[in-house]
């Protein structure tokens, strides 16, 4: 028998911080620095609430894999705070957000 004690997954661990666009739901989960990016959720045909798909993007497996990747994505996050920062939306178009 293995007596290995099993580490619960880190969606058992901690509680993420998330957000809610209506499209999406962004969880971040900081101790095991994992952001998850998620369909808006829906009800199926039973009434229940069923979570949209997800992509998870380990942060620091992706640093290790892929530094280029983990540039890109700090690019564009960088980016869309620029954007808000500035005041860009949806309506202003790309040209104006884009500079």
């Amino acid at each position: 028998m293995n007596n290995e004690r099993r580490t619960a997954p880190y969606w058992e661990q901690e509680e993420p911080v998330e957000v809610s666009t209506g499209r999406n739901r962004l969880s971040y989960y900081g101790k095991a620095r994992v952001l998850q990016v998620r369909g808006a959720d829906w009800i199926n045909e039973d009434g229940e609430l069923r979570s949209g798909k997800a992509v998870t993007i380990h942060v620091n497996k992706t640093i290790k894999k892929s530094p280029e990747a983990a540039l890109a994505l700090a690019r564009l996050l960088r980016r869309v705070a620029d954007d808000l920062e500035r005041g860009c939306s949806e309506d202003d178009g790309d040209a104006v957000c884009a500079e």
